[in-house]
């Protein structure tokens, strides 16, 4: 396998976008480049995260950031980042020059960026240069400014942005109570928010149900509320869990809200709604996972108390401590960030450390076991600080140089640290048998892979390891490989097509290969609104939903009534010449939807046509049923969602490619299980793969080449999740044998 000029990343598992771009033979993340520029390992925008480190101007991550990175990766090539925080699903950190950066999940506006779409890759939250630090919630985010102003965003169904009301904020809006500026530091509980101002006033808004606000009530507070217990001033630092907080006075530490499992080292699990006072007074700092707590004492030691499990608490055990208890005996440690259920902490040497939970890597350990003693996260001795975040399975964090590590859930299982890409944008990605193209948010187009017949429009029939760009347009909107030919739109409502046209799939009225994109222009130059491309076969539909298809008709692909060939586009008149909202080609058969009805055509061998029978149809049938909504095609099956969100699939079983849990085929769609949260479904050549509500990812079928995922070969027969995956699979083609995941 040398000759591919690619190298083997064993472990490598669900890659993001600009790790599978380059893989494009052998499956799920079997390939990796040897170009930098499109490392495996990027950061997962839908992950739970855990603690961070930088390491000065990189950021990297680890943990549940989907994908799974197991030791620290470098976020982008920049060294300028200053603080990091990371949520669940999604990160932000702020620049040295004041900028502010978030990525991943974008739900409820956690993003801040004045919309909900997911973000790859950081993206700047508006136009200030005054950010100071950021702290990120369940869904919400806070950060504070050089001025001493407050800013949250995202989710607010109780009241968490501290704004008066309990609408979602998409963009950053300013807290003016109980005034505009002033305020000093500010930390995200699951639900809640704490902050602190000058002068050492602490107030606390937000869910309330558990007391975690420390107000001496449980009801909810949609504007920040002072904390009077045991003085209203005096508060030098305060950070929160899922429903509790804890805070120092000078070197006096209390604890406050849900004391289930001894999180607030009280001694018992009693619920507290007002703050209460830990033994101890020689505390210097603190932080707080989902149930458990964390704090350093002035002489350099360690302590942990609260939910044992998984040895989040790092004394060697997994039972629940209802008082801090020290960790270990060293008496060099300088700071400590919880994890949802993990902890990390460093050393005056520059060291991290990590232990507690890692089935997402958030542990930076090059594995995934779990570690009950602090253990070396990496073996870099330059770590200025490391995040993580009571609601985070992975973990951030800067070095001396300001780059920017994470590690974690992100989906790569990388053992190695690897720098991340700063190529982050792509958008549309389709592959072929050995090749594959996508276009990126800037609008350019770039393919990978093979070159034979000029399948890549390079316009040349040189090999490419790496993505090159196509051309110099920058208004490619879509782009759909097939077996060796490929197609795309652009924003003027252009068609252009390229590669093998022996059959004349190109749609140029003749079968001569193209080395570079050609325009299609009959019926008309503009008016395309979508192409998909079959194994030989090309179809696309206009505005006005009229679909046209050409090229190979052997077995009736085309639905034009006939077998006979066409080098130019060709219109499907049955079952009427309007109204296709959707249609996809297969090896030899094609599917379309007209409203919420559904309609194959073509081969119809191993029922790959889902309409009872073997037979081959000329023109669309309609497929039983109504109310599909969106549908994908294999080589020679097929699978469809319903709006019920019900999975169906039919055609040839081999290899267990429908899902049934058998191997045989199925002449009419048959319901795969009796989930309804289905939302997404891919196709290969012979896999499938589908996301459920949530982001989940379930794989099933052939699985020769790794394509599945699960870091093996093992065919499965019925929809398999895919561990800590959140994303969305797309399955170049019923040619393909390559899985693509794009977040988000």
């Amino acid at each position: 396998m040398a000759e591919r000029g690619w190298r083997v990343r064993p472990r490598q598992r669900v890659l993001p976008l600009v790790v599978v771009l380059v893989a494009v033979v052998a499956g799920w993340g079997a390939w990796q480049p040897v170009n930098a520029a499109f490392s495996a390992q990027a950061a997962n925008p839908t992950s739970t995260f855990a603690a961070g480190e930088f390491d000065t101007g990189r950021l990297f991550a680890w943990g549940d950031t989907v994908p799974v990175i197991s030791s620290p990766q470098r976020i982008g090539a920049l060294s300028t980042w200053a603080t990091a925080a990371a949520g669940n699903e999604n990160q932000c950190a702020t620049q040295t020059n004041g900028t502010l950066w978030c990525w991943g999940r974008n739900y409820d506006g956690r993003l801040g960026s004045g919309d909900t779409a997911n973000r790859v890759a950081p993206a700047q939250v508006g136009s200030s240069t005054t950010w100071q630090s950021v702290s990120l919630g369940d869904s919400h985010g806070c950060a504070t400014r050089t001025d001493g102003s407050l800013w949250c965003w995202g989710a607010n169904g109780m009241g968490q942005v501290g704004v008066g009301n309990t609408t979602n904020q998409l963009a950053p809006v300013q807290v003016t109570s109980p005034a505009t500026t002033g305020w000093l530091s500010v930390t995200t509980g699951a639900r809640f928010t704490c902050a602190t101002r000058t002068g050492g006033a602490l107030y606390c808004w937000g869910e309330n149900n558990a007391g975690q606000l420390g107000i001496n009530s449980t009801v909810n507070q949609s504007t920040p509320a002072l904390v009077s217990t045991p003085a209203t001033t005096g508060w030098t630092s305060v950070r929160t869990g899922f429903q509790h907080a804890c805070g120092l006075r000078t070197n006096l530490l209390f604890c406050w809200g849900d004391g289930g499992g001894g999180r607030l080292g009280l001694g018992s699990s009693t619920q507290q709604n007002a703050p209460v006072q830990v033994t101890g007074s020689t505390w210097s700092a603190l932080s707080l996972g989902a149930d458990h707590s964390c704090a350093l004492r002035t002489t350099g030691t360690l302590w942990c108390w609260g939910t044992g499990t998984d040895g989040r608490l790092g004394n060697g055990g997994t039972t629940d401590v209802l008082t801090p208890v020290q960790v270990g005996a060293d008496t060099t440690w300088r700071a400590v960030t919880g994890g949802r259920y993990h902890t990390c902490a460093a050393r005056t040497d520059n060291t991290a450390w990590c232990f507690g939970d890692n089935p997402g890597g958030q542990l930076g350990v090059a594995d995934l076991a779990d570690r009950h003693t602090p253990a070396q996260a990496g073996s870099a001795t330059t770590w200025a600080s490391v995040s993580a975040g009571p609601l985070a399975q992975q973990t951030c964090g800067v070095r001396s140089d300001g780059s920017l590590w994470c590690w974690g859930n992100t989906g790569a299982f990388d053992t190695a640290p690897v720098e991340v890409s700063a190529v982050q944008t792509w958008e549309t990605p389709s592959t072929g048998e050995d090749y594959g193209c996508a276009t990126r948010t800037d609008g350019t187009l770039w393919c990978w892979g093979r070159n034979w017949n000029g399948r890549l429009g390079a316009g040349d029939n040189a090999h490419r390891p790496v993505p090159a760009q196509v051309g110099s347009a920058t208004t490619w909107s879509s782009v759909m490989a097939g077996m060796a030919h490929a197609c795309a739109t652009r924003t003027d409502g252009t068609l252009w097509c390229w590669g093998q046209n022996a059959d004349g799939q190109l749609g140029l009225g003749h079968t001569t290969n193209q080395v570079a994109p050609v325009q299609v222009t009959s019926p008309a130059a503009t008016g395309w609104l979508s192409v998909t491309a079959g194994a030989y076969f090309t179809c696309a539909i206009r505005t006005g939903g009229a679909l046209y298809c050409w090229g190979s008709n052997n077995g009736g692909q085309l639905g034009i009534g006939s077998t006979v060939n066409q080098s130019s586009p060709v219109l499907v008149s049955t079952p009427a010449t309007t109204g296709w909202t959707t249609v996809r080609g297969g090896w030899q058969h094609a599917c379309g939807l007209r409203t919420n009805l559904l309609f194959c055509w073509g081969d119809g061998g191993s029922g790959r046509l889902g309409l009872g029978s073997t037979a081959q149809q000329t023109t669309p049938a309609q497929v039983a049923g109504t109310g599909w909504s969106s549908f994908a095609l294999g080589a020679d099956h097929g699978c469809g969602l319903r709006t019920t969100g019900a999975l169906w699939c039919w055609g040839a079983g081999a290899d267990g490619r429908l899902g049934t849990g058998a191997t045989t085929d199925v002449l009419a769609p048959v319901q795969i299980g009796s989930d309804t949260t289905w939302r997404t479904v891919s196709g290969g050549r012979q896999h499938t793969c589908a996301t459920r509500t949530g982001g989940s990812v379930w794989c099933w079928g052939h699985n020769a080449t790794g394509q599945l995922g699960f870091g093996d070969t093992t065919t499965r027969l019925v929809p398999t999740q895919l561990p800590g995956v959140i994303g969305r699979p797309v399955i170049g083609g019923p040619t393909s044998h390559i899985t693509l995941m794009l977040r988000g």
